[in-house]
């Protein structure tokens, strides 16, 4: 049905009176002075009591309350009353009973189709303004009503009754037929009409919307919508609204006036409408309507939202909610909670098929880091998870670099491929472990010993703009669940550019878990094409300011989402401030397995070119060129201001990295993993210095053998190790690795074109 009438009554003090002339000087008793022009005798007495009771109703009256359940009796009483004048006067006229008859058809035909149209004037919409508006509301209705009223009249002429006993009949056969046909308007007041009495004593202030129940933002929003938007000369006249309690406050259709109306104009005047609904604009949202079947979409109705202060004033801080949840093969961790306090929203970590990805995705300011941070405490919280933390833009979030069981920050996207290189290698290794029967099956659960391994990457489309980095983030995303090693992906987007262009990659990644924050425009219609919803159209602005009574400045809007396993039904994430977080985080870290099983960390640290074995020299390093530029420019600047040249340092000399071993070794020496010890218990790596005889052959031959010496490289890895060297760049390499290959020398570790090189 459509919308409804609120009813705000005045106070009998709040009434509206014409203003007192002014009385003259002469008169004792205040009284105007005869002849005085324009003065408006007051009636007085028990007379105007009578009159002003009957006619002028306090604004704490019954009647004037239910006046639109009285409407229908109302007219009722005039028609029945203008029948009877009609009866009585043919009478004394002494006209015929066909006389009569046919002039009953004329008047209360002429009557009946009038009635409507008069009604639909805006004179008539402030005189009787409850009959107009279901005249314009329902004009089929209306024209029916009219025409049974004409009937009846016309009945009645022709019936003549002249005794008490043919009136008592007529009087109780019209109210009958009155109450059938007001059957109609009465159900629909009795549903979409809310009567409010203000407080005499109080004045006619609102009520605060903060405790606000669905129910009666519904019912405010019906009355309002009724009065000020489609009603005759509203915002949208003839829009009807249909709204129902929903779990961001409420929801609903519009149906509009096809030909007159569309979500584009509504969209124009959607800050009017705001305001005679009482809402803030940014709460009220229209969009297009998707018919629950597969029907085709009608443009005239569209769908509105409504979020009520008490879904926006609800918050769930993260001190005071269990993060981990164990229901047999599944492992979950809160995240946040429906908007309407009816259940948590939750993230799938792990199920019977191994480990599951994720991903996060969300505008500035919006909530992305929260979340991700309240991911990670969950995972540490498990007890059998180890995080690898990937921040590519190298300041992302210095306490997840803190906590993370390892950490690669940098901006240089060959560590980027390091790292990546060495989760393949981990992979390998755990498939190894499968093989060597180390493991109980292929199934893998995590546990203290063989952890499940979370790679936390934030800034994600930093990486994927390398397609190479978006084919090993598609292999680990393909085969990594079942070997322990999951991805928690996070950026401001969900377009496939997020993605590197990998449409594969981005339903392998969202396939369990997908959260998204308030997005840009064009990253929400993404969204929506893959999970029916767009945020956007839904969630408020999280960088709106609120100043508080104290000064402070908050973001109340921040944290509201949406989940692809929520669907439709909005969330708001777990909060907390930064002190909170780093507390949590860091007893999260206390109580967390300690690292990874040695075997995984050997091959990543041997896969990474000892990315992390060396973590803390080539950190370093880094500070050191970083320092050395800075006192360089200082020393430039002080020159520069003096006016007197200085001789500068070398900044790449000082950023040139330690220099190679006696031997010509590149690193530390990398371990080997003893699969015979581990199945034996003993579960610690060996290491060994393998030495290489000197070989003829090139300059990048000998180069290949001597790195191949101490372990396994893939060939991007032998490439990047050997850059900078005279005569060992990327052809020479290639020509070396294929020349080695058909002399027998080297081989692959498996039967793969990316498995890594070794010696024979």
């Amino acid at each position: 049905m459509p919308a409804s009438i609120t009813l705000t009554l005045p106070t009998k003090n709040g009434r509206s009176t014409k203003p007192a002339t002014s009385l003259s000087s002469t008169s004792a008793r205040g009284a105007a002075p005869l002849g005085s022009g324009g003065q408006e005798m007051a009636p007085e007495g028990w007379p105007a009591r009578i009159w002003n009771a009957l006619v002028r109703p306090g604004g704490d009256s019954l009647r004037l309350m239910y006046r639109h359940v009285l409407a229908p009796w109302y007219w009722g009483a005039g028609c029945l009353g203008a029948i009877a004048v009609h009866v009585g006067m043919a009478a004394q006229a002494g006209l015929t009973p066909l006389g009569s008859v046919a002039l009953a058809v004329l008047g209360a035909g002429s009557t009946a189709a009038l009635a409507p149209k008069v009604l639909g004037t805006k004179k008539a919409a402030k005189r009787w303004p409850h009959a107009a508006d279901w005249v314009a509301r329902e004009p089929g209705h209306a024209r029916v009503v009219a025409g049974v009223a004409a009937m009846f009249a016309v009945l009645c002429a022709a019936a003549a009754p002249d005794t008490v006993q043919g009136w008592a009949t007529t009087t109780a056969a019209g109210t009958l037929t009155l109450m059938g046909c007001a059957a109609r308007y009465w159900q629909y007041h009795r549903h979409h009409t809310a009567v409010v009495r203000p407080d005499a004593a109080t004045g006619a202030a609102e009520p605060s919307t903060v405790d606000e129940s669905p129910e009666q933002l519904c019912a405010r929003v019906r009355g309002r919508w009724n009065s000020r938007v489609g009603c005759e000369g509203g915002i949208l006249p003839g829009a009807q609204l249909s709204i129902r309690p929903a779990p961001a406050g409420a929801g609903g259709t519009v149906q509009l006036v096809p030909g007159k109306q569309d979500l584009a104009s509504v969209e124009m005047v959607s800050g009017k409408i705001a305001s005679a609904l009482g809402v803030a604009k940014k709460f009220l949202v229209f969009e297009d309507h998707e018919p629950e079947d597969d029907s085709e979409p009608d443009p005239a109705i569209i769908s509105v939202q409504i979020m009520s202060a008490r879904v926006r004033s609800r918050v769930y801080p993260l001190g005071e909610y269990q993060l981990v949840h164990r229901r047999g093969d599944l492992t979950t961790l809160t995240v946040g909670g429906v908007v309407d306090g009816s259940e948590m929203a939750e993230w799938l970590l792990y199920d019977d098929s191994g480990i599951k990805h994720g991903y996060v995705t969300g505008t500035t300011g919006a909530g992305k880091s929260v979340l991700v941070d309240t991911l990670v405490i969950g995972a540490l919280e498990t007890g059998v998870t180890s995080v690898l933390y990937i921040d590519p833009k190298g300041n992302s979030s210095p306490r997840l670099a803190q906590h993370a069981h390892v950490s690669v920050v940098s901006d240089d996207p060959k560590r980027w491929h390091r790292v990546l290189d060495g989760v393949l290698e981990g992979m390998a290794i755990r498939k190894a472990l499968v093989e060597a029967g180390i493991t109980n099956s292929s199934k893998f659960v995590a546990s203290p010993e063989f952890p499940g391994i979370l790679i936390v990457i934030d800034e994600i489309h930093r990486l994927t703009a390398d397609p190479e980095i978006v084919a090993k983030l598609l292999y680990i995303a393909r085969e990594g669940r079942s070997l322990g090693f999951g991805l928690l992906l996070a950026s401001q987007g969900y377009t496939a550019g997020d993605f590197g262009g990998s449409t594969m990659l981005r339903g392998l990644v969202t396939g369990a878990n997908a959260i998204a924050l308030k997005l840009d425009k064009d990253q929400g219609n993404s969204y929506y094409q893959d999970f029916g919803l767009n945020p956007n159209k839904l969630l408020p602005d999280p960088n709106l300011v609120k100043k508080l009574p104290g000064g402070k400045a908050i973001k109340p809007y921040a944290g509201f989402a949406v989940s692809k396993v929520l669907g439709k039904v909005m969330m708001r994430t777990l909060f907390a401030d930064e002190d909170g977080r780093e507390e949590r985080m860091a007893a999260a870290k206390a109580g967390a397995v300690q690292g990874m099983d040695e075997a995984t960390y050997g091959a990543i640290d041997t896969g990474s070119d000892h990315l992390l074995s060396r973590a803390d020299v080539e950190r370093e390093a880094n500070r050191a060129a970083a320092a050395a530029r800075v006192e360089a420019a200082r020393l430039a600047g002080r020159a520069a201001m003096s006016g007197a040249p200085m001789p500068t340092p070398d900044p790449a000399q000082a950023a040139s990295p330690p220099a190679t071993p006696a031997g010509g070794s590149v690193g530390p020496v990398a371990p080997v993993i003893d699969l015979e010890a581990l199945r034996n218990g003993v579960g610690r790596t060996t290491t060994a210095q393998v030495g290489v005889e000197p070989t003829s052959g090139s300059v990048a031959e000998r180069a290949v053998l001597e790195l191949l010496g101490h372990g396994p490289r893939t060939r991007a890895q032998l490439i990047r190790a050997l850059s900078g060297r005279e005569g060992c760049g990327e052809t020479n390499v290639k020509h070396a690795l294929r020349a080695l290959a058909e002399a027998g020398r080297i081989g692959r570790t498996r039967d793969s074109q990316k498995a890594p090189w070794a010696l024979n």
